[in-house]
């Protein structure tokens, strides 16, 4: 048995790093979407840079790099100091991923506090042209934001009643692995009925 805990243990904690990379990747890139539609909402020019799949993927790639990069550096700045044996610089070292992951939390705070104005007020004319995709994205930046900000005070009660801070580190952290994909699951069975629906229809017109 101990070569078979040997053969898994490496794979199933790079399953799980590639997990968070991707939940990392998709918070960031639907809070910058859901920003850039706040800004062409309320503005009467039309949008500079159109947004098209080859832009996305490119923001993708980019998002994604800048996420390694910056594990690599904190991966690195680990093995050095447990070289060294400074083990006083782990919680340093820790607190450096925590601030920058609260950075994206923040990012996405802002951009679903920002898309209720646009849910609340009147429609424009141009509301009707996003498709369903650009709706899910949005609805999942709003639902995975508030879930999020839900927590915190349920996470500063913990913290209060003596709960270790890091182990509420850990879950703000890894609580994203579970939000994220059962919002995308919700929004799926939300929205595509009814674009299944519009395309049945329009072919029927036809």
């Amino acid at each position: 048995m101990d070569w078979l805990v040997d053969v898994l243990w490496y794979p199933m904690w790079i399953n799980a790093y590639l997990i968070k990379v991707y939940t990392e990747m998709y918070i960031v890139v639907i809070s910058l979407l859901s920003v850039s539609r706040y800004f062409v909402h309320f503005s009467l020019a039309l949008p500079s840079v159109e947004l098209t799949q080859k832009a996305v993927t490119s923001g993708i790639r980019w998002i994604v790099g800048l996420i390694i990069s910056k594990d690599l550096v904190l991966l690195l700045w680990l093995i050095v100091t447990l070289e060294l044996k400074k083990f006083q610089q782990i919680d340093k070292i820790l607190d450096y991923y925590y601030g920058i992951h609260l950075n994206y939390q923040f990012l996405l705070y802002i951009a679903a506090i920002i898309q209720l104005p646009i849910i609340c007020g009147a429609k424009k004319s141009s509301d009707s042209e996003i498709n369903y995709l650009e709706k899910m994205v949005y609805f999942q930046t709003v639902c995975i934001g508030f879930t999020k900000m839900i927590m915190i005070p349920i996470f500063v009660t913990l913290l209060f009643k003596g709960v270790n801070d890091t182990v509420i580190s850990v879950l703000f952290v890894m609580v994203d692995l579970f939000i994220v994909p059962i919002v995308g699951q919700i929004s799926e069975f939300v929205y595509r009925p009814r674009a299944a629906v519009a395309t049945q229809d329009q072919f029927e017109l036809n």
